[in-house]
This record gives structure tokens, sequence and C-alpha cells, in this order.
């Protein structure tokens, strides 16, 4: 696998990679709209699985298990692993990328971070959020700028405070005290490893 990475790198151009990775991040996250849309106003789920690739596992115990789950993750098995696909995405579009198209992929990340509820994704998207006003300071180091990016800072606890005794955020709160337990009483992981759980 690592061989074949390389000879992608060697025979592709990384700005290409990226434009094709753009594109994926913004179908994805569209399409998270169009669930997250459905299940929330009309009651509708839509499958993202894509029946031509390989399921890890059971076909049938991999349906019963989106089945049952509120929370939507586009074409992902579940919320974290949609979150560590968008979060380079989100960096790639503050940091390196300029246009409309870029505001209109952070607008759709952002909105598909915060509403897969994923804990991954609410710490990185926390996380980003800081390393962007920072570096945005440190590039307009005016008087407006800085009271503007302290005042943004002092809102993250507050907003922070406000999320967590929301209906949405005490299920992501629930969520973490649930895995806890489960691996407390059983001594067991999950086999994927989570930024934040």
């Amino acid at each position: 696998q690592v061989a074949a990475l390389v000879a992608t790198f060697r025979l592709v151009k990384l700005s290409n990679l990226i434009k094709i990775y753009r594109i994926l991040g913004f179908i994805t996250t569209l399409f998270f709209v169009f669930q997250y849309i459905s299940f929330t106003f009309f009651d509708v789920k839509i499958s993202g699985v894509l029946d031509f690739l390989p399921i890890a596992l059971g076909e049938d115990d991999f349906l019963s298990v989106l089945e049952m789950r509120d929370r939507q993750s586009s074409i992902f098995s579940e919320p974290a692993h949609f979150a560590d696909f968008l979060l380079p995405l989100l960096l790639i579009e503050l940091f390196y990328q300029k246009g409309k198209g870029s505001i209109i992929l952070i607008i759709l990340s952002v909105f598909s971070l915060i509403f897969s509820m994923s804990g991954t994704g609410l710490l990185g998207l926390v996380v980003i959020g800081v390393l962007f006003l920072i570096n945005h300071i440190m590039e307009n180091p005016n008087v407006k700028r800085v009271s503007l990016a302290f005042v943004i800072i002092l809102a993250i606890p507050v907003a922070a405070y406000y999320y967590s005794h929301s209906e949405m955020g005490e299920m992501v709160l629930g969520r973490a005290d649930d895995v806890k337990s489960a691996q407390n009483a059983a001594r067991v992981s999950s086999e994927y490893v989570r930024l934040f759980r």
C-alpha cells in the first residue's frame, strides 16, 4: 500500500490530488446537507452506502447500524470517519485556497462538522478555528482585528457552555459517557482511534 501511495505521488501532481480532494469534499458535504435536511425535517433517512465499495462488517449488520443511528455521516460508515476526511480539507481551504468556491467549501465543511455531532469533528473545528484566528492576527496586527479576535476567543468557552447544555450537546456528551462506561465494563476499546472521545 505504501509503494502504491508513493507511486501515486510521483505520477500525479500534488495540486491535482488536492483538486480531486476538494471535489470529493464538495460532493460529500453537499450530500451530508441533503441527508441532514431529509432526516431532520422529513424524518427520511438517506443511506450513504455505495454498493460497489467493500464493507468491513457484514452488509446486513452495517445497514442495520446505519438505520438505528440518528447522526448522518455522508458516504462514511460513521461521523468520526467523515470528520477525519473533512478536517484536512478545512485546513486547506482556510490557509491555502481563495475565492468563492473556497468560501462555499468552508461553510459546507463547518456545517457538516457541527451537525455530524462527532466529538473528533467538534474538537478539530475548535482547534482549527483558534489556529486560524492566531494566524490572522499575526498577519494583520491592528487594534480592531486583535480586539475582534480577543472577543471571539472569549466567546468560545461561552459558546461551548451553551452548546453542551443544548439538546445536541447533551447527546454528544451522553455518547462519550456511554462509550467510556462500556469500555470500563468490557475493558475493550473501539478499533478506531479517535482524536477525542
